[in-house]
């Protein structure tokens, strides 16, 4: 008979996962720390089927760490631990567990936890109820009262209360305790895969509209310095009419109409860019990174037309300061820029700084201008019908009275 015919073969230890995104370098420190506190548990008195598989599979993962560490081997180690702790440890392992559970799911997934009964924790204790109020006429009866239930303790004497026990609930069964630890640890790794997913969706969205928004703004500066001159507008102040005065005339390298469409639509651009990366860094309050991935993904077409807005609402904001719709004063200065004088152009370089200021607005703040046509046309629609009022004249009845 050959030496280990008759032994029994050992089960296969799972193979590592091949794919995934490598560990970051605060990942690979964790790992190291898991690798330490696996050399370092106790050796346990009686081995099990589970125990034994355990070590198998940590030791496979912990050979193979020259090679590309995942998220996978981490979550490997971490449940090869978790069936390895002994008895005395899991009580407080279990505390560290759901502390951790509660940060990343949030308090509404914790109650619906607690309300499952998992082993080792008591359910919520409900709040007192509050005895109801006296009546006003009773005092002389809760003094009699008082007097009866002192004199018949006096003299029955009656047993005291048991005082309550000191040693608390009996302790969970290790197994249930542990296979739940198991579960809840299994979630968490789910969680934390969601985390990274959804970061890494959201930090390729910001990488693709960063790169879109800054060709957009390069155009945008090549049209300004060679689009005027292809497309041979002249510049404000190249022509003087006759008796024009001094205050009407621009400003010396003032740019032309065209290359202020060019810088109003790079401003709007930017705005709507710096809109969308705020908005990106407020996609964490679900509580549901899995939910959170998929709406990034599904949802990116928009987040990138956010600089198209941008500029189509500055652009309409420059036509809407071009036809002098309306002004804006505080403290006798005009907040827009005037575009009264000379022909269309901006006269001075405190012009230009107000239009850009108000195109990165309108580009950064995508309900301003919807806001302010909005504004316009309730403010026409209040505005009388002077046919009407002529038709009814002063002490004349409206008309069908």
């Amino acid at each position: 008979m050959a030496a280990g015919e008759g032994d029994e073969q050992a089960p296969p230890v799972n193979q590592r996962l091949p794919h995934g995104k490598q560990l970051p370098g605060y990942g690979v420190e964790y790992f190291n720390q898991l690798v330490a506190q696996y050399l370092t548990l106790p050796q346990p008195a009686l081995d099990t089927e589970g125990s034994v598989r355990a070590r198998r599979v940590a030791d496979a993962i912990i050979a193979q760490q020259e090679a590309r560490l995942n998220w996978g081997d981490v979550s490997g180690l971490e449940m090869a631990l978790l069936r390895l702790l002994p008895d005395a440890s899991l009580s407080r392992i279990a505390w560290y567990l759901r502390a951790r559970y509660r940060n990343l799911a949030g308090q509404p997934w914790m109650d619906l936890y607690v309300q499952s009964h998992p082993p080792g924790m008591a359910a919520p204790e409900p709040a007192p109820a509050t005895p109801p109020p006296a009546a006003p006429d009773a005092g002389r009866r809760v003094t009699t009262g008082f007097l009866s239930r002192t004199m018949s303790f006096l003299i029955v004497r009656p047993a005291l209360p048991e005082p309550p026990s000191l040693e608390g609930p009996a302790a969970p069964p290790s197994s249930a305790l542990r296979a739940d630890l198991e579960v809840l640890l299994s979630e968490l790794q789910r969680l934390r895969s969601m985390i990274v997913a959804r970061e890494n969706r959201r930090n390729a969205i910001v990488n693709i509209g960063a790169v879109g928004t800054l060709t957009v703004l390069i155009l945008a500066l090549v049209f300004f310095f060679v689009g005027g001159n292809l497309l041979h507008i002249p510049a404000p102040g190249s022509f003087v009419v006759p008796g024009e005065d001094a205050a009407d005339v621009p400003t010396p390298g003032m740019p032309n109409s065209f290359q202020v469409l060019m810088l109003v639509i790079a401003a709007g651009a930017l705005g709507g860019l710096i809109s969308m990366l705020r908005r990106l860094q407020s996609v964490t309050g679900s509580r549901v990174p899995l939910l959170d991935a998929i709406e990034l993904d599904m949802g990116q077409a928009g987040i990138f037309l956010s600089p198209v807005y941008g500029s189509v609402f500055a652009v309409v904001l420059y036509l809407f300061f071009l036809g002098a719709m309306a002004s804006l004063t505080v403290g006798g200065a005009n907040l827009f820029p005037d575009f009264s004088r000379g022909q269309g152009t901006l006269m001075t370089w405190a012009d230009m700084g107000k239009l850009l200021v108000w195109s990165f607005a309108a580009g950064f703040a995508e309900k301003f201008v919807p806001d302010v046509l909005d504004r316009l046309v309730a403010e026409e629609e209040a505005v009388p019908d002077p046919r009407q009022a002529s038709e009814t004249g002063p002490g004349k009845p409206p008309a069908g009275k």
